[in-house]
């Protein structure tokens, strides 16, 4: 697993406390955007409804297929860490 730098680490706490997640669900997200170059993630968190994906422009599925809540609540996570990504660069945050 791959560390993260000081700015990334104040950047999973700042999100975990506006959307009501755990800092730990927030940098799995962390980690799958980077992975997906800013455009995609695949991830796994027990927190965020078991396994989903994401992809810029819309695409938002969790494990919890009906909860609309969560859906919408990855999708701003995804989307904000996206943004974060393509403003500072990767290498900034890990």
């Amino acid at each position: 697993m791959t560390a993260l730098s000081t700015r990334g680490q104040q950047v999973i706490e700042e999100l975990a406390g506006r959307h009501g997640v755990s800092t730990d669900a927030v940098a799995t997200l962390l980690r799958a955007v980077a992975a997906g170059s800013g455009t995609a993630a695949q991830f796994s968190h027990p927190e965020l409804g078991g396994a989903g994906q994401w992809m810029r422009g819309g695409m938002t599925m969790v494990g919890d297929m009906f909860n609309q809540q969560l859906a919408a609540t990855v999708n701003a996570l995804c989307t904000t860490l996206a943004e974060r990504i393509g403003t500072v660069g990767p290498a900034a945050l890990f």
